[in-house]
């Protein structure tokens, strides 16, 4: 194979980004809203959220704008 092809091939699948953390935080309020706490909880400990924020962003109270705009939009999209 050329060097040429290798090249080629590469530039197809650019390398995926690291999610930061309220993108994480935002797809396990996400996953509350679709599958349910648990659920929620499995999958932020499993990407190593802490406990005391788990707790903050599951337990109903204030949500912070931007998360609460993030699900609005997120969920706008799923429901389309």
């Amino acid at each position: 194979m050329s060097t040429i092809e290798q090249d080629r091939r590469a530039h197809l699948n650019p390398p995926a980004t690291t999610p930061t953390m309220t993108e994480l935080v935002q797809r396990g309020m996400l996953l509350q809203l679709h599958s349910g706490t648990v659920s929620a909880i499995e999958f932020m400990k499993s990407v190593s959220i802490g406990s005391s924020v788990i707790a903050r962003v599951l337990s109903g109270n204030t949500v912070r704008s931007d998360d609460a705009q993030a699900l609005r939009r997120e969920a706008g999209l799923i429901e389309a």
